[in-house]
């Protein structure tokens, strides 16, 4: 039984398809593995060494500054895994409506290649 045009396409868009959809899938584990882990602590000297007002200013303005863009990152984070969780479901309804349509296109290609 020979394939039609359109059912060799059909398979052809949905291996792409399928290649884009298991790309997202990737670059959103990847994403979503990323940890967001900011030492908050002095290292390489005594922390002994460090005290007085000044140095408790310093040291709340770092935390702060940290929080900040640890905030940040965390919404931009939200923000691209909630564009590629939308862009797998697109693919995968675009997967379903092209699986659909191959299975229509072998049955014709059955009845007409009697």
């Amino acid at each position: 039984m020979a394939d039609s045009q359109n059912t060799i396409a059909l398979r052809a868009e949905i291996a792409q398809v399928e290649k884009k959809l298991k790309a997202l899938q990737a670059a959103g584990k990847g994403l979503g593995s990323v940890k967001n882990e900011i030492k908050e602590t002095y290292e390489g000297g005594d922390v002994a060494d460090l005290y007085g007002n000044k140095y408790d200013e310093m040291k709340d303005d770092e935390s702060k500054a940290i929080k900040g863009f640890k905030s940040k990152f965390d919404d931009k984070k939200s923000a691209m895994m909630d564009k590629i969780h939308s862009q797998e479901r697109v693919l995968a309804y675009k997967l379903n409506s092209l699986n659909t349509q191959l299975r229509f296109s072998e049955i014709w290609d059955a009845i007409t290649n009697k």
